[in-house]
Parts: C-alpha cells; sequence; structure tokens
C-alpha cells in the first residue's frame, strides 16, 4: 500500500451547535490552523524491589487533550462561526467536538469528546483582517471514533 501525506487542509475542529432547532456539528469557519494535543501526566514510584533505585518507575495517572484553532474573524450560517465559539464559552457548559478529516477526504477516524472551552481570544489591528483563536480542554473521554 502506497503511504499517503494528509494535508492539513482537510483536518477541521468540528462542534456541535443548534442551528436553527437542530443540533449537528458544524466546522469552524474561516480557521488557519488546527492542533490537537495529549498530555499524559504520570506519578513516579521508587521501590527497595529495582535492581537500581536511581531509576524511577512512572504510570499514567491521566490524560488531558486540548484542541486549538485559529482563524479570521467571519460569519457563515451553516459553521461555527468567531461568535458562536464564544456564545457557548459564556455558557460554561462541555460542548460536544471532534477532530478530524472533513467529509469525504482522507482519514478514516476522528477524536471524539466532550470539551470546555477554556479561552478565546480575538485580535482587530487596523487595516487588517480581524482573527481568533480558542482552545477547548477536555472533560471525560475522548474517544477516537472509526469512520463507516
Amino acid at each position: 500500500m502506497e503511504t499517503k501525506v494528509i494535508n492539513g487542509s482537510d483536518i477541521m475542529l468540528f462542534v456541535e451547535v443548534t442551528k436553527g432547532s437542530t443540533k449537528k456539528f458544524v466546522p469552524t469557519v474561516a480557521a488557519k490552523s488546527h492542533k490537537i494535543s495529549y498530555k499524559a501526566s504520570t506519578k513516579t514510584r521508587v521501590t527497595k524491589d529495582t535492581t537500581n533505585s536511581l531509576y524511577e518507575q512512572k504510570s499514567v495517572k491521566t490524560i488531558s487533550v486540548s484542541i486549538s484553532v485559529d482563524g479570521f474573524v467571519a460569519v457563515d450560517k451553516d459553521k461555527a462561526d468567531t461568535m458562536d465559539l464564544l456564545r457557548l464559552m459564556k455558557t460554561g457548559q462541555a460542548v460536544k467536538a471532534k477532530y478530524g478529516a472533513k467529509e469525504g477526504k482522507a482519514g478514516d477516524s476522528y477524536e471524539e469528546g466532550m470539551f470546555i472551552i477554556e479561552s478565546w481570544d480575538s485580535s482587530s489591528p487596523a487595516s487588517e483582517d480581524a482573527t481568533y483563536s480558542a482552545t477547548l480542554v477536555n472533560t471525560g473521554e475522548v474517544n477516537t471514533v472509526e469512520k463507516v
């Protein structure tokens, strides 16, 4: 099988929002980049049973996941626009999100779970495009879902 490199433009952050009377996953609008990060918090144990007590034994205590998005401030009734993200953050509630390939694009799985919008920033310099960034952090398990 030939190795296929996935184009970063094909990977999106989708957030579940209510558009009209329907809840659905929509992509974040005018995104320039997305990033997903997994981090393990470890605990350390040193016992007298080891052959060399200079070396610690580690185990995973917790796993945290964060997703960040950077984009242009824009409005689109069919996507999660800048103000949708801010409104969702201001509710203080978790949002369902998924990170993976756009529909019909390369990639056979995506990451999905409940997230808290931890930060939202916007910058509006004179004579330039306004931009935003947001960071989502998991609350609970994040699953790898195989596309059907």
